[in-house]
């Protein structure tokens, strides 16, 4: 945990992937807020691609005003 958190902060751009499997995963969660955060504090660049019929805002409140790729549709 402490080496993706890690990874996470040093990264210049951030791709990950959101399912519904994402809703049931703690760590997944863990990791989300932290690439948020970073994208915040720093201007860090994030994008997400979402798998499945997953609500975005189900896995992070606000997510939905990102843009992401749909892989879904």
């Amino acid at each position: 945990v402490n080496s993706i958190m890690s990874s996470i902060k040093e990264c210049d751009l951030a791709i990950t992937f959101i399912s519904t499997a994402t809703l049931h995963s703690g760590f997944a969660s863990a990791e989300l807020s932290q690439i948020l955060s970073q994208s915040i504090q720093k201007g860090n660049k994030w994008c997400f691609v979402r798998l499945d019929d997953v609500d975005v805002d189900q896995v992070l409140p606000g997510l939905s005003m990102y843009y992401y790729i749909d892989y879904h549709e």
